[in-house]
C-alpha cells in the first residue's frame, strides 16, 4: 500500500504546499485544521480504493449493463 503526506496535527491528507510568495515562509498548510508546518508526516492510506463488499456499489459493479437500462 502506498504512503501519502498528511498533516502532523490532525492526520488529514488535505494539505497544500505554500510557495512563500510576497516574502512569506515556504511550507505546508492543512485545509482541515489550518495548521502550518514545514514538513508533512507520512502514513499508509486508510482505504485501498477497492469496491467494498456488501454495498450497493459492489452490487452495481457486478450487474450486467443491460440490467441497468430501463
Amino acid at each position: 500500500m502506498s504512503e501519502i503526506a498528511v498533516c502532523p496535527e490532525c492526520d488529514s491528507p488535505h494539505i497544500n504546499f505554500r510557495t512563500g510568495s510576497q516574502g512569506g515562509p515556504r511550507g505546508y498548510r492543512c485545509y482541515r485544521c489550518k495548521a502550518e508546518f514545514a514538513t508533512p508526516e507520512r502514513r499508509h492510506r486508510h482505504k485501498s480504493g477497492a469496491i467494498p463488499s456488501g454495498t450497493l456499489a459492489k452490487k452495481l459493479w457486478e450487474m450486467d449493463p443491460e440490467e441497468l437500462t430501463g
